[in-house]
């Protein structure tokens, strides 16, 4: 079982200890937290300095302005981590790299589809269990989605600890378990950038309020309490499945903080 840690920022990287043997640094949910080059060279110096085994550079979900952005640093990611693996959340990305090559892809977790709302919890005992096992699977595991990425030289995916169990049937593809927090759904509105503006839903100008803020949000409805950071809500979920190896999942990937921000 391969052990690895996520951080999202330069300032975060005190939580790398030897006892994992990956680092996943980048951005999932915005655009606008892209690292810059500076960044990359400061971890790139980290790496070396820590005799870091295995890097993973993680991409978001993007618009034109972010693609060029995004781009714009792979001669640079190019230089400082040749061959890096990418974990890739948008279909535009993806066709960048299958381009441009020499750097392996992961399908991230954005792009895997599973079905994460909490609340399929209040179900668990009211529907079959044939109807359950829907819920558990996701829809990467489809055999043309594994077609496709096996045609594309993906041989890995990422995936969510979900509330209610995983079940993959279809185990082609090798996977990563993020955990202790699992994303549900996030939107290019992020309410953080307009903290305390009289139009709280515009796409404002961002001062990435979301690194200083986190909301804990709880409803009857819902089973478990919900973390709104930035523009992604999650939830928290420590326990591992018992099964991993009979899920083909043989990569662990911790997040010491809410990974949005």
């Amino acid at each position: 079982m391969e052990s690895a840690i996520f951080v999202t920022r330069t300032s975060r990287l005190h939580h790398w200890n030897p006892t994992y043997s990956r680092l996943y640094y980048g951005q999932e949910f915005c655009e606008r937290l892209v690292p810059s080059e500076a960044d990359l060279i400061t971890v790139s110096e980290f790496v070396s300095q820590n005799r870091v085994n295995s890097f993973t550079f993680v991409t978001p979900f993007v618009t034109e302005k972010g693609y060029e952005k995004l781009t714009g640093l792979v001669p640079l990611l190019d230089e400082l981590f040749p061959g890096c693996e990418v974990a890739i959340n948008d279909w535009g990305v993806f066709s960048y790299f299958m381009e441009h090559g020499g750097h392996p892809v992961v399908l991230g977790r954005l792009l895997t589809k599973q079905k994460r709302g909490p609340r399929i919890l209040n179900l668990t005992d009211k529907i079959p269990e044939a109807a359950l096992d829907h819920f558990k699977m996701a829809a990467v595991d489809s055999p043309i989605m594994t077609s496709f990425l096996r045609q594309n030289s993906v041989g890995r995916v990422e995936l969510d600890n979900l509330l209610f169990g995983i079940k993959r049937e279809k185990q082609d593809l090798a996977a990563s378990l993020y955990y202790p927090y699992g994303y549900i759904s996030t939107t290019r509105i992020c309410l953080f950038s307009s903290w305390g503006k009289r139009h709280p839903r515009a796409i404002a100008a961002c001062a990435k309020e979301c690194r200083e803020k986190q909301v804990r949000l709880t409803h009857r409805s819902m089973p478990v309490p919900l973390i709104l950071k930035g523009n992604a809500i999650f939830y928290e979920k420590k326990e591992l499945p018992e099964d991993l190896e009979s899920l083909n999942i043989d990569r662990l990937v911790y997040q010491p903080e809410v990974p949005a921000g």
